[in-house]
């Protein structure tokens, strides 16, 4: 695959989950407001059921996760936060994208270290 293929493929990857992260943060404030000014309408956006505030509070948070880890492309993050010393002495840096092992890799890094 040449280089420009990747690269439109990694854009795409990027809008698609800024707009499923967009998606799911709204429907959580819909349904948070609906907790809050008691409209049943809004308790039940999905049409499967009410939605629990505790729900929607989770939801929310989900939707500014995948936000936030998909705000920049995987060398801008690394370019900011380490040349830009934006990272404290002593935190660990693990650069995007990862996968699972190298995450658990470098929590067992960390973890071995500090003990």
């Amino acid at each position: 695959m040449d280089a420009d293929a990747e690269i439109r493929r990694s854009r795409f990857a990027f809008w698609l989950a800024h707009v499923a992260a967009s998606f799911v943060g709204v429907t959580a404030l819909l349904v948070l407001g609906g907790w809050i000014v008691d409209v049943e309408i809004l308790k039940n956006v999905t049409g499967l059921g009410t939605i629990n505030a505790n729900t929607a509070v989770c939801l929310l948070m989900c939707g500014v996760a995948v936000w936030a880890l998909t705000d920049q492309a995987p060398s801008q993050t690394r370019h900011r936060s380490v040349a830009g010393g934006a990272l404290p002495a002593g935190i660990e840096f693990l650069s995007k994208p990862f996968t699972a092992v190298a995450l658990l890799g470098k929590v067992r890094a960390v973890l071995d270290a500090r003990c």
